[in-house]
């Protein structure tokens, strides 16, 4: 990937313009980063995301998440030209789209890529951002694509086990991903087994489905011990051999075509993927 560079937001053009003091903040989220990069750029603040851990020589600084400034303030803040500018990019639906997904790629510098595609926008108008003309508008394009062709794997990867917890019926799963779609992962397999509420552990945490639909983020060490009682993990194992069984009962040894296999299940996800514990057990 190029280096994104550009007049209005490249990394040695904000740490001069900066404000040392403060710090704007943003949610994952195409309308809460928007106003946070108007924010940081009228402030001559510092930009990051709020579920990023702060660096050290930043603990400092004051942290001011976009969500504390109201709609009234933000508007009487902003001068005329950044607030037309704002409102322009909440009326594309491409750009939104392409937000949506860029702003979830795990990569450290993936605020500071979407800020800069945000000011060749400003600079030269959104359709040379959306046709990638710019390095940024192609590093924002690349990126949305990564994520959205990781989260369409998950989909069809992530393995459930049944749990019961108190009068709950769970389905619990788990995955390893670099970027941040758990949320998304919960949604999608909560609207396709909407009998179970469903938990997705990610490293340490846990994402679980709520009542009214939203994600809570959780200790994922409970449900570890949970899934670790002798009954739980008796389940878990009789799961596992029936998608043995069924994987077994599908694969074709004549056939087996190990570089398909692997453009389709990339290594990455072996580590994880129950599927890739039967690979050794037929030649691939």
């Amino acid at each position: 990937m190029a280096e994104v560079t550009g007049s209005l937001w490249d990394a040695a053009t904000a740490r001069e313009r900066a404000d040392p003091d403060v710090v704007v903040l943003a949610e994952r989220e195409p309308a809460s980063f928007l106003r946070a990069v108007c924010l940081a750029w009228h402030r001559h603040a510092g930009l990051a995301f709020a579920d990023e851990a702060a660096p050290a020589a930043l603990f400092a600084q004051r942290r001011v998440h976009e969500a504390e400034v109201s709609k009234e303030a933000f508007e009487e803040e902003l001068p005329a030209k950044l607030l037309a500018f704002y409102r322009r990019c909440r009326r594309s639906a491409a750009l939104e789209r392409r937000l949506f997904f860029a702003l979830r790629h795990g990569g450290a510098d993936t605020a500071q890529v979407a800020g800069q595609g945000l000011a060749d926008i400003r600079q030269y108008g959104m359709r040379y951002v959306m046709n990638k003309a710019s390095d940024a508008g192609r590093a924002l394009g690349s990126r949305a694509r990564q994520v959205m062709v990781e989260l369409h794997r998950l989909k069809g990867l992530v393995r459930f086990v049944p749990l019961t917890v108190g009068d709950q019926e769970l389905l619990v799963g788990r995955a390893e991903t670099p970027h941040h779609v758990a949320d998304l992962l919960v949604v999608h397999f909560r609207e396709r087994f909407g009998q179970y509420g469903i938990v997705l552990l990610v490293g340490d945490r846990a994402f679980v489905s709520g009542e009214a639909g939203e994600v809570v983020i959780d200790d994922a060490e409970p449900y570890r011990q949970v899934l670790a009682r002798p009954f739980d993990r008796l389940r878990a194992s009789d799961f596992e051999r029936f998608w043995s069984a069924y994987y077994g009962s599908q694969a074709i040894p004549r056939r087996a075509n190990a570089r398909l296999r692997q453009q389709r299940l990339p290594k990455k996800y072996w580590r994880w993927v129950r599927d890739a514990t039967q690979f050794a057990s037929d030649g691939s």
